[in-house]
Parts: structure tokens; C-alpha cells; sequence
């Protein structure tokens, strides 16, 4: 049987870093929150990274900027 218990908006947001963290690991330069809301049906969290899709490295010697992607993860 399925649970229904809730997790908080903090668990999610852990969830979603994770999760990412865990497939991108050499991209997950400055993961930061950006937006939390609930789904229209209420039965999951949206939850919004940036981070920067390049490691420090490249950044500093291709002079990339320094701007940031935008990922959303229903949690």
C-alpha cells in the first residue's frame, strides 16, 4: 500500500538537490533554490534549482560567464 505521508518543503528541496547532484555531479557548481510551489492536484512539490552548468574551471579559463540554468524537479 502506497504512503500517504507528506514530506516538507525543506525534505524536498533536498530531494531535488540530490537528485540532481547525483546525475550531474561535475556540474553541480553553486545548486541554489529558487522557487518551491505546490502542484495543482497538491500531491507533489515543484521545486526550482539554477546552478551553473560548467565547473570553476572552465569557467575561469574559457572566461564563460557566469550565468546559470534553471531546472525544475516535481518532488
Amino acid at each position: 500500500m502506497p504512503s500517504t505521508q507528506r514530506i516538507d518543503v525543506k525534505q524536498a528541496f533536498a530531494a531535488a538537490k540530490q537528485f540532481y547532484v547525483g546525475l550531474f555531479p561535475q556540474r553541480a557548481l553553486g545548486v541554489q533554490l529558487e522557487e518551491v510551489e505546490q502542484s495543482q492536484d497538491g500531491k507533489y512539490w515543484l521545486v526550482t534549482l539554477s546552478y551553473r552548468p560548467t565547473t570553476a574551471g572552465e569557467v575561469f579559463q574559457k572566461g564563460l560567464p557566469l550565468r546559470g540554468e534553471y531546472k525544475v524537479f516535481q518532488v
